[in-house]
């Protein structure tokens, strides 16, 4: 299952969002809903989800600020935004601060699930590639052809 927040600081497009997205089919676990940048940074950094559906424009940290603050906090998570605002700057702040889509509001359920299903496959890569990285790592240990540092060790054998 893959994890998800949603946040919007509007109730009733944060209930749209939750009837709109087929969770079992797409293997989807909502962890929380937020109604503020601050608190959807915090709960990011504490849950680790794999993907945020969110608002460019809430209350507290929004807009370019808010996508870069969660690739910080949780650098895996795809993040997808939703928006009444038809604006080329968020937009444009948006796409440099490489989230997976952005959808206008109102939401087109064919956009929202076309935007889910590549935040799942990116989610997939991110997890091959981990996992190729790691096997390089222990090979490279077991055979000892090449130093390995212990940060890069720590980090692989972990997981």
């Amino acid at each position: 299952m893959y994890k998800v927040i949603i946040a919007d600081d509007e109730m009733r497009a944060r209930h749209l969002l939750q009837m709109l997205i087929p969770w079992d089919r797409l293997g989807l676990e909502l962890l929380v809903e937020c109604d503020d940048g601050d608190i959807l940074c915090a709960r990011a950094k504490e849950l680790a989800p794999d993907i945020i559906i969110t608002d460019m424009r809430m209350p507290g940290l929004h807009g370019a600020e808010l996508i870069r603050s969660l690739h910080t906090a949780v650098p895996a998570c795809q993040i997808i935004v939703v928006s009444g605002f038809d604006d080329f700057e968020y937009m444009r702040q948006a796409l440099v601060s490489k989230t997976v889509d952005y959808i206008l509001k109102p939401i087109e359920e064919d956009a929202l699930e076309a935007a889910l299903k590549n935040a799942i496959c990116e989610c997939r890569r991110l997890v091959m590639e981990h996992r190729r990285n790691r096997r390089e790592v222990l090979n490279q240990m077991h055979h000892g052809d090449t130093p390995v540092e212990d940060d890069e060790t720590a980090q692989y054998m972990k997981t």
